[in-house]
C-alpha cells in the first residue's frame, strides 16, 4: 500500500532493522476529573508486556506499510493508519517500507496503534539517528509519549505526563480479550467527570506478594462503565480470578481485555491454554512484564 511519493535518494541501500511493539497494560487507571474541553485526567501504572505486535524498516524508493497477522485486518488502512502518520512526521520525504505483523487485537485497551507508532518512530530514530519531539509523540495520541518511553511508568494528566515509576517486581501475566472491540472514546464519554482517589504511595522494593496486595487497593475506574457497554468483560475477569494460580485480574485501559497476574509462568500458560479451550473465539497469551 503506496503512501507517499518517491524518495529523494532512491539508490540508497536497504537496512532492514525490527523490534516488538509490546502491549501497554494499565495495571491500574484512576479517574482524577475532567478538563473544560472534556479530556480527562487520570492516573494509572503502566507496565509494557515481552508479548506485541513486530514492526521492522527498511530503506525503499517510496513510502511503504504492509500489515500482516491475526489482526490486520482489523487496522485502520491507508493514510490514517498511526503508523503512517508516525512515518510521515519524519519521513522528510525519504521511502521507507514498513512491515507490520498486527497480534495484538485492536480497540482492545492494550495501546496497539500507539505502540506500533512509537516502535516504528524508535526504529527511525536508530536508522537515521534523530529523535522524535515530544510535540511530535504527542500529537500522534495520548499514549504514544509513554509507548515511545517503554517502561513502567506512571501516566497523568490526559497522558502527556509520563514519568518514570519505581521499580515493579517481575509480573507473570495472562491477556485475555473476548473479541468484542470497544471505542476509547465512548468508554470515557460516558465514565463522565469524575474524580477519583489517587494511587497509593509504595515503596518501589515490594516482594511480588506486597505488590500484589497493594495493587489489589487500587482500581480501574473505566472497568464499571466498560462492563456495562460489554458484559463479556465480566465473564473474562471470572474466567481469570478462577483460574489455578492467578492472584489478580483486572481490565486494562478503556477495555475491553483483562490481564490476571499469576504466581508463576506455568501457571499462566496452563490458565492460558485451558481459556482459549473453554473459549475458542476469544483470544488470550500468556507473557511477562
Amino acid at each position: 500500500m503506496k503512501l507517499l511519493s518517491r524518495s529523494s535518494n532512491p539508490n540508497r541501500k536497504a537496512k532492514r532493522i525490527e523490534e516488538i511493539a509490546p502491549a501497554k497494560i494499565n495495571l491500574a487507571l484512576h479517574l482524577r476529573g475532567s478538563r473544560d474541553d472534556g479530556f480527562h485526567l487520570l492516573e494509572s501504572l503502566v507496565v509494557f508486556s515481552e508479548f506485541g505486535d513486530r514492526l521492522s524498516v527498511s530503506s525503499c524508493r517510496s513510502l511503504c506499510l504492509s500489515v500482516s497477522g491475526r489482526f490486520g485486518a482489523h487496522a485502520p488502512a491507508g493514510p490514517d493508519n498511526l503508523v503512517a502518520r508516525a512515518v510521515r512526521l519524519v519521513s522528510n520525504g525519504q521511502g521507507v517500507a514498513v512491515k507490520l505483523q498486527k497480534r495484538i487485537p485492536v480497540a482492545s485497551g492494550l495501546g496497539g496503534g500507539s505502540s506500533d507508532a512509537a516502535t516504528v518512530l524508535r526504529l527511525l530514530s536508530v536508522q537515521r539517528e534523530t529523535n522524535p519531539t515530544s510535540e511530535m509523540l504527542a500529537s500522534l495520541g495520548t499514549d504514544v509519549p509513554v509507548c515511545f518511553a517503554r517502561k513502567t511508568s506512571i501516566v497523568e494528566g490526559t497522558g502527556e505526563i509520563v514519568s518514570p515509576s519505581l521499580p515493579a517486581p517481575s509480573l507473570d501475566l495472562v491477556i485475555v480479550n473476548p473479541g468484542k472491540p470497544l471505542e476509547t472514546r465512548e468508554v470515557f464519554q460516558r465514565a463522565g467527570a469524575v474524580c477519583m482517589p489517587r494511587l497509593e504511595r509504595r515503596s518501589g522494593n515490594e516482594s511480588f506478594d506486597e505488590f500484589v496486595e497493594w495493587l489489589s487497593r487500587q482500581r480501574n475506574d473505566l472497568e464499571p462503565v466498560a462492563m456495562r457497554m460489554c458484559p463479556a468483560i465480566t465473564t473474562v475477569k471470572q474466567e481469570l480470578s478462577c483460574s489455578s494460580g492467578c492472584v489478580l485480574a483486572r481490565m486494562s485501559g478503556s477495555g475491553a481485555s483483562c490481564f490476571g497476574l499469576f504466581v508463576d509462568s506455568d501457571s499462566a500458560r496452563a490458565a492460558a491454554k485451558q481459556i482459549l479451550l473453554d473459549h475458542p473465539d476469544w483470544w488470550a497469551v500468556a507473557t511477562r512484564a
